[in-house]
C-alpha cells in the first residue's frame, strides 16, 4: 500500500504505510521464512524498495537510487524458490525511475541484468527497448521490441512502462 501510495504522489499516506509497516516488520522472529528465504531478507527487498519510492516523490533522486539498488543486491541474495520468494523483480522499477530521469544508459544496463536472471521476460523487454530508444539505438530497439511482441503476444494490458509505479516515457 505505502508504494501505491508513493506511485500516486501521497506521500503522508505512503509514510503512515511505511510506519505500519516497519512496526510489524519488528515483530518478525530471526528465524522466520517465506518461501526458502529468511522473512527478514524477503522484507528488506520491501522497506528498501518503499524507501526508494518515498525518495523518488520527494525529489532525492540520487538517496531513491541508492535504495532501489540496495533492494537489488538484498533480493539478488535470495534463496532460489519458483515462483521468487520475492515475486516483482525491483530491476523493473529502477529501471523505469531511471528512464523518467532519462538515464537511459543506466536503465539499459538494469534491464540487461534482469534478462539474465529472468529471460526473455516481457517487463525486462519492453524496459530494455525504451532504453535503447532513448538512447537512438534504433535497430537494436527494432529487435528487442520483436522479442517483447512474441512473449506479451497473449499479454492482456499495455505495457506503457516496466514498472506500474512509473508512467513511462
Amino acid at each position: 500500500r505505502g508504494v501505491a501510495y508513493a506511485a500516486r504522489k501521497q506521500i503522508p499516506e505512503a509514510k503512515l504505510e511505511q510506519g505500519e509497516f516497519l512496526k510489524w516488520k519488528a515483530k518478525v522472529p530471526a528465524e522466520g521464512v517465506v518461501g526458502n528465504s529468511p522473512a527478514l531478507d524477503v522484507l528488506g527487498v520491501a522497506e528498501h524498495l518503499l524507501n526508494a519510492e518515498i525518495l523518488y516523490r520527494e525529489g532525492k533522486v540520487k538517496e531513491s537510487i541508492g535504495e532501489f539498488r540496495e533492494a537489488i543486491r538484498i533480493e539478488d541474495g535470495l534463496r532460489y524458490d519458483e515462483p521468487p520468494d520475492w515475486i516483482h523483480p525491483v530491476r523493473h522499477a529502477l529501471g523505469a525511475t531511471l528512464l523518467q530521469e532519462r538515464r537511459a544508459v543506466e536503465a539499459e544496463m538494469v534491464y540487461r541484468d534482469d534478462l539474465e536472471k529472468y529471460p526473455e521476460n516481457g517487463w525486462g523487454l519492453f524496459g530494455l527497448m525504451q532504453a535503447l530508444r532513448m538512447q537512438g539505438m534504433t535497430d537494436e530497439a527494432d529487435k528487442v521490441e520483436e522479442r517483447f511482441r512474441k512473449t506479451w503476444a497473449e499479454g492482456d494490458v499495455e505495457l506503457k512502462s516496466s514498472c506500474f509505479c512509473q508512467p513511462g516515457k
